[in-house]
């Protein structure tokens, strides 16, 4: 439990400030096609690690004293009946109470890094995902570079090799940190289906990439 909390406080105060990459055409294109073109489905895929988690949860006089070996959710990304998707590389949710309580409050989850559009080809998910990282200048700071995602769907429950591609976003590699991050999106991943009421907790409407949609 320390550790989702700590992560949510890191993942807020990173994302104070941030700056957005000026939305590209061919973004403002994908958000405003009609959702009926789109192959729609409302889906959550997570990453399960071949290696044991052993989180601990619980402790008494600093020690701890209860594990959780599986995470409920593991850099998870939400698929959107609307062709809106939010992915998160950077978050591990523990246990379902977690993702119940509303520890992602609208004012932040609707405006945070991971939000996006996709459309499904076949087999074949591409989606424009916009990430974050650090900025120069004089003062570092958190800037929203659009990057491109792909994945295939083996089955409808397992979505194969799931990272970003080419064309890369145009980040500075010599701050500290970029690149680590920038290598870690690239690593392709498998994601497997997991059955979350995501609809009580998350409303892609609200997003803020909504606000490239022609109204």
């Amino acid at each position: 439990m320390r550790l989702f909390y700590g992560v949510m406080i890191f993942l807020l105060f990173s994302c104070l400030g941030c700056m957005v990459q000026r939305a590209t055409q061919r973004f403002i294109d994908e958000i405003n096609k009609p959702t009926d073109t789109l192959q729609l489905f409302n889906r959550v895929y997570y990453h399960m690690r071949v290696n044991n988690y052993n989180y601990p949860v619980e402790f008494k006089e600093g020690n701890p004293t209860k594990y959780i070996d599986t995470p409920f959710l593991d850099q998870p990304v939400f698929f959107s009946k609307k062709g809106i998707v939010l992915s998160r590389p950077n978050l591990t949710i523990l246990k379902s109470t977690d993702f119940e309580i509303d520890t992602l409050k609208d004012d932040y989850k609707y405006n945070t890094e991971g939000w996006g559009v996709y459309q499904v080809g076949n087999d074949t998910i591409r989606a424009i995902l916009y990430i974050n990282f650090t900025g120069g200048g004089l003062y570092a700071r958190n800037q929203f570079f659009e990057c491109n995602y792909l994945g295939v769907l083996k089955n409808k429950d397992t979505l194969l090799g799931w990272h970003m591609v080419e064309p890369y976003p145009n980040i500075n590699k010599t701050i500290p940190g970029n690149l680590d991050y920038f290598d870690f999106l690239k690593m392709p991943v498998d994601l497997y289906i997991k059955k979350v009421d995501v609809n009580r907790f998350i409303d892609p409407s609200k997003a803020w990439v909504n606000k490239y949609k022609i109204k």
